[in-house]
């Protein structure tokens, strides 16, 4: 098992918009299908936490997002988390071990930063927010990313929510 995190971009209907390359190794070709029936995990009593419409509840907070639910793939174990950033839901495949980046070097700044943008804020508001500049909100943005050694803001998000810095 690869000790890298798959994670998924998810629109309100439900459809996959993009997925990392380990997600793609993982559940094999599936922009465009829905989470729910490519991800199909099945928790340890055999239920299955992802079901049709699961992403538009989520974003529509009719349900709270999920913490950690344990799950298997493809007989392997995962950790799988489901939370909303802006309008779309990022889902995360955690295998059970493995550290990302640089956790304990994320400064306090940089974490309030990723929780800004996980509640979909922009540059400029989450600035005003935090009374600091729009340009310095972009400045601690990149630094946790590359902590967190992400790719994207939104992949940043999903590692500081996958380790519990930010809900």
């Amino acid at each position: 098992m690869s000790s890298e995190l798959a994670i998924l971009r998810v629109g309100f209907d439900g459809r996959i918009r993009s997925a990392t390359s380990e997600a793609l190794r993982l559940l094999g070709s599936s922009i465009g299908q829905a989470c729910f029936s490519v991800v199909c995990a099945q928790k340890p009593d055999g239920g299955t936490p992802c079901q049709e419409g699961c992403t538009q509840r989520l974003l529509e907070s009719r349900v709270e997002p999920n913490h950690a639910v344990g799950v298997t793939i493809r007989g392997q174990r995962y950790r799988l988390y489901c939370n909303q950033v802006g309008e779309e839901v990022i889902v995360v495949l955690h295998p059970s071990a493995g550290v990302v980046g640089e956790i304990s070097q994320l400064t306090n700044r940089e974490i309030e930063v990723l929780d800004c943008t996980a509640r979909g804020l922009n540059s400029r508001t989450a600035g005003e927010e935090l009374g600091i500049s729009p340009a310095t909100v972009r400045t601690h943005a990149e630094r946790a990313r590359k902590k967190l050694n992400a790719v994207t803001r939104a992949q940043a998000v999903a590692h500081a929510i996958n380790l519990g810095l930010i809900s």
